[in-house]
């Protein structure tokens, strides 16, 4: 018997499918999350820098020079405010961390004013950034955990809807494997006319074929079984009959030579015959055991000449 090849569950098409909708899918859904996460992280920057100027411009409509009046830092303010009258400048309050250079950490602005008695009052405004970055991690953070489940989810969708789409295509193998080729029976078309339909009609013209082309052989066994034994048995008829008494020993043996000769030759007729009738349904085999060494001993002697 001849042995089936494996089949791996990653050869199928139902694996292929999910695979292609998968990648779809997840393509899909990366750029999708990425975009969303661009314009969070843009709307983030712009609402902290619109917090970032908003206080600024507060603090510097609350300070004035004539007479000096400073705002006081709220909880989490630092601001440095500073006045020049183009002699001088002076430093009128600073809170400013030391690191406010490090970006990581800190956020800051510039914002000035023009007072009527002259001069420019500038004040540097800064906000601790680690919430905001916090909020920037977090978002990526959840931008790696959902990537990975949107890709198991969409394989696992894509796998069970090729399944669910595949399952003709299943029938119609199931059905093509209990075909008897002696007693050819047609696939059962789909309704709807697509490509399993197409695929079911095709399969149906071939097996057609197939039951013509064995009709037209099995005809042309009958046939020519029966055109070739008429001859073969006169001529084993007048082998038969033949007068040899009055024949030399060597011309009785080719005599004889030639009527093994035109027996075998009936009996491939008769086979050829004999198998027609096996491929119609028409014969039933009866088995028996045969000596093998006797067989060769006898297709040996037929062809010692």
């Amino acid at each position: 018997m001849e042995r089936q090849p494996l089949s791996h569950f990653y050869q199928s098409l139902r694996f292929r499918f999910g695979l292609l909708f998968n990648s779809l899918l997840f393509l899909c859904v990366s750029v999708i999350i990425y975009s969303l996460y661009k314009n969070a992280k843009t709307e983030l920057d712009k609402s902290f820098s619109i917090q970032l100027r908003s206080s600024a411009s507060t603090i510097l409509q609350k300070t004035d020079i004539d007479p000096i009046t400073l705002p006081l830092p709220k909880s989490g303010e630092f601001f440095r405010i500073v006045y020049d009258n183009k002699i001088r400048k002076t430093k009128l309050f600073d809170n400013l961390p030391k690191d406010i250079s490090d970006k990581n950490k800190w956020r800051r602005i510039a914002v000035k004013k023009y007072p009527e008695n002259g001069g420019i009052i500038s004040v540097e405004y800064a906000l601790s950034a680690e919430q905001y970055h916090a909020g920037i991690h977090k978002l990526r953070t959840l931008l790696y955990i959902y990537l990975p489940i949107a890709f198991l989810v969409a394989f696992l969708g894509g796998y069970l809807l090729s399944g669910f789409f595949l399952r003709p295509l299943r029938r119609i193998v199931s059905n093509a494997n209990k075909v008897d080729l002696e007693h050819i029976t047609f696939l059962s078309e789909p309704t709807s006319r697509d490509e399993f339909y197409h695929l079911t009609d095709a399969l149906n013209r071939m097996l057609m074929r197939i039951d013509e082309q064995a009709k037209q052989q099995a005809a042309f066994f009958t046939m020519a079984s029966h055109e070739l034994r008429t001859p073969i048995s006169n001529m084993l008829t007048e082998l038969q009959i033949f007068e040899r008494d009055s024949l030399d020993e060597e011309t009785k043996q080719l005599l004889d030579n030639q009527e093994q000769e035109v027996k075998r030759m009936k009996g491939l007729v008769d086979n050829f015959l004999w198998m027609s009738q096996i491929e119609s349904g028409n014969l039933r085999v009866n088995r028996s055991e045969t000596d093998l060494a006797d067989l060769v001993l006898e297709v040996a002697e037929s062809f010692r000449k």
